[in-house]
């Protein structure tokens, strides 16, 4: 997401970077986190998503990451699983606010990964021949115009 990196320089050459959020993005990032978490079904998913895609200008995809992501709470999740705090990162989001996400999206992940599966698919239209139902084809050939369609 869009954050302000700010770096601060200390004694000895050494520099440390701080993140701090973009203020024209804080509130909505706040706010999708909040309504993701009280989310009661797949429609409603669907609708906060939908809300947030265009305010933030994100698909929905980068919408479930930045939700599965606990760098919005200043945290990083170790190896173990745990979260543990990032002093460097301003926090957009409380901890318990992402885990109560966290918990959404593993409540409804089935019908999120089924729903995404279904949005990539794409339909193909076959042809039909409305007298003996086989399957037209298109054979293309200069100046046959709309003769294209054969029965083959």
């Amino acid at each position: 997401m869009d954050l302000i990196k700010k770096i601060i320089k200390h004694q000895k050459g050494q520099s440390q970077r701080f993140y701090t959020p973009d203020p024209k993005n804080k509130d909505a990032l706040f706010n999708l986190f909040t309504e993701f978490a009280e989310v009661k079904s797949r429609e409603q998913i669907f609708e906060v998503l939908m809300k947030y895609r265009a305010l933030l200008d994100r698909n929905e995809f980068r919408l479930l990451d930045i939700l599965s992501t606990p760098f919005f709470a200043a945290h990083y999740e170790g190896p173990d699983g745990t979260y543990h705090k990032l002093t460097n990162v301003e926090p957009i989001i409380p901890i318990k606010l992402f885990n109560d996400v966290q918990v959404k999206l593993d409540e409804f992940e089935h019908g999120l990964n089924h729903g995404i599966s279904l949005s990539q698919k794409s339909a193909y239209i076959t042809p039909i021949c409305c007298k003996c139902q086989n399957e037209l084809k298109l054979q293309k050939r200069e100046n046959w115009g709309i003769r294209n369609i054969l029965l083959l």
